[in-house]
């Protein structure tokens, strides 16, 4: 496996960043770049938890009435992750390991690390049967976590960003994770703990952060200790000029104890310093040639790689059109092999590569999925992009293939975004497009891919369009922009489209510090959610936007309380509706 694909593994444990929404029971993640069927990933980035779910028939160590707090504590962590482009799956991997702690041993408190189960590590890594190491804990927070020696790069580095993520806090809290600070507010409702985030991230000096989003579920026992988490995120990030995804999943959950498994690790100073890290850097670069293309291009094909897919594109640029356009025409490549082909010239790193998805996007001989995928890779190359990608993308927008040219607009914002030197001149195409009687949708979604507030003016009266898409996007876009947070707000009152209103609550929320609603703007929503005409989904997120953004006064219980009277309110609502008139 890639070190750079641990790497964002390991950050994304403890990288999060987005806010929680207490009446969810999933993390809803809406992205803007808006996809096709083409991509060869799909639905299949979005993790599937139903081999990580908490299992009941594993809570036979949680403490009973009558027990004594326990000296040990025993748990596993399981970690899914999966690392796409918009094209390609990459890595699709899951890490298991098994921690216990001692409760009772003095201080520092020991840990032990056993039944480590790594997909994503070389074999070659030294991975003991037992490792040890110490740490503090205090009223639910863990803390000067020691591996005692345990070299930076090692995998059970781990247990130091679970541990974090499997600490709570009351009121603020600053975690200082490997992207920089991250500020939460954490609130506690009996045996469950929430987290909201308090402050924005910054991007690492390595990637740059487009979308981060997590989903944060704490459990503690009827000792107030941390007995099981649920952690969902979703991170997307440009890195090396390329925009990467990862999915990850987290479940810590409780097991029993093996015994005193203590006694078999080593806690003196320095006890983990001799266990290396093989680190897969170090390979060969690949060389493909006319003699190992077709096996170099089976081999990616079955499992991608980023540098086996440069190689792949530096081979393609050397052989040309002519060699490019007679693979995507004969009968022996497949379909995924085609699409990998494309990836190929977009991380190829070369402007030959460029031009070569021009000519693929232009030949109406290809097929639409084909030109498709190349329109998508030809706005993401990053620094190697040149007027050639956008003159090819603009003479696209006339085809009269409508998904092609609705394509090629959106990935007018995405080249714009993805370098900087084609911003200001994307960015008065954009506007000059806006002006347009006939613009609409596919504008409004190149315009946010493009994320430039210059344009936020303009996109303002399309919060009035007819067309309930059209508002939403524009709502959504307009959100980043704290200057436009008034109007939405007044917005969501008036609208009856609930995708519209989720739109906004969510993107205030995602982009709002400290947000605070007037006493008088909480009395119009209380009027608006007791309205006879608004419909059933909108009510409930006017609520959830009341609940999770206001304090508990009395009226707000009021509402609250005809909330739990009216009929056909969902669980998730009612629960909502209960928790703020208990607080």
């Amino acid at each position: 496996m890639n070190r750079n694909i641990i790497l964002i593994s390991l950050i994304a444990c403890s990288a999060l960043a987005a806010s929680f929404v207490w009446f969810d029971t999933e993390p809803e993640v809406q992205t803007t770049n808006i996809t096709f069927s083409n991509n060869t990933n799909g639905d299949t980035v979005t993790q599937s938890t139903e081999n990580m779910k908490l299992n009941d028939s594993e809570a036979d160590s949680i403490p009973q009435d009558g027990e004594e707090i326990p000296s040990v504590r025993a748990y596993k962590a399981i970690v899914n992750s999966k690392l796409s482009t918009s094209q390609t799956l990459l890595a699709d991997f899951t890490n298991a390991l098994s921690f216990e702690l001692d409760m009772e041993g003095g201080a520092p408190s020991k840990g032990v690390v056993f039944d480590v189960k790594f997909e994503s590590e070389d074999p070659n890594t030294q991975i003991p049967p037992y490792l040890g190491f110490t740490f503090k804990y205090d009223d639910g927070a863990f803390s000067d976590v020691s591996m005692l020696g345990l070299e930076p790069m090692h995998p059970l580095n781990l247990i130091t960003a679970l541990l974090q993520q499997f600490s709570y806090y009351e009121g603020i809290q600053s975690l200082q994770l490997p992207d920089g600070t991250h500020t939460y507010l954490y609130e506690i409702h009996g045996n469950a703990v929430s987290r909201q985030k308090a402050a924005e991230i910054g991007s690492s000096a390595s990637y740059q952060t487009l979308e981060d989003s997590d989903f944060w579920q704490l459990k503690t026992d009827r000792f107030f200790f941390p007995e099981r988490l649920k952690l969902s995120t979703r991170k997307t990030i440009v890195m090396d000029g390329s925009e990467l995804q990862l999915d990850q999943q987290i479940i810590i959950k409780p097991i029993t104890s093996k015994g005193n498994l203590f006694t078999l690790a080593n806690y003196s100073a320095g006890a983990n310093s001799h266990y290396k890290v093989a680190l897969t850097d170090t390979t060969p670069e690949l060389e493909v040639t006319d003699e190992n293309f077709m096996e170099t291009l089976v081999v990616f094909d079955a499992n991608p790689t980023l540098d086996t897919a440069q190689a792949l594109g530096i081979y393609l640029v050397s052989q040309g059109w002519g060699f490019v356009r007679d693979l995507l025409v004969s009968d022996d490549i497949t379909d995924s092999m085609r699409s990998s082909l494309i990836f190929a010239l977009e991380r190829s790193g070369e402007q030959e590569g460029e031009y070569l998805l021009s000519s693929i996007i232009e030949d109406n001989s290809l097929g639409e999925t084909d030109r498709l995928r190349a329109i998508m890779s030809i706005s993401k190359m990053g620094e190697v992009n040149s007027q050639v990608a956008l003159s090819t993308l603009q003479d696209m927008l006339t085809h009269s293939n409508s998904l092609l040219a609705q394509t090629a607009m959106l990935n007018i914002g995405i080249l714009g975004k993805q370098n900087p030197r084609m911003t200001n001149e994307v960015t008065g195409f954009l506007a000059n497009k806006l002006s347009s009687s006939r613009a609409g949708y596919s504008e409004l979604v190149a315009i946010a891919n493009l994320g430039n507030a210059e344009l936020d003016s303009r996109v303002v009266p399309y919060l009035e369009s007819e067309y309930a898409d059209e508002r939403q996007v524009a709502a959504k876009m307009l959100s980043r922009n704290p200057e436009m947070q008034s109007h939405l707000l007044n917005k969501m009152l008036n609208d009856d489209h609930p995708g519209v209103v989720k739109a906004i609550s969510s993107g205030i929320e995602t982009n709002s510090q400290n947000l605070q609603l007037s006493e008088s703007y909480q009395a119009q929503l209380r009027n608006r959610i007791g309205a006879s005409d608004i419909l059933t989904p909108t009510r409930d997120l006017l609520f959830a936007f009341l609940a999770n953004n206001a304090q508990p006064s009395e009226l707000n219980k009021s509402i609250a309380r005809k909330i739990l009277e009216t009929p056909d309110v969902s669980e998730s609502t009612l629960a909502l509706a209960q928790d703020l008139i208990n607080r």
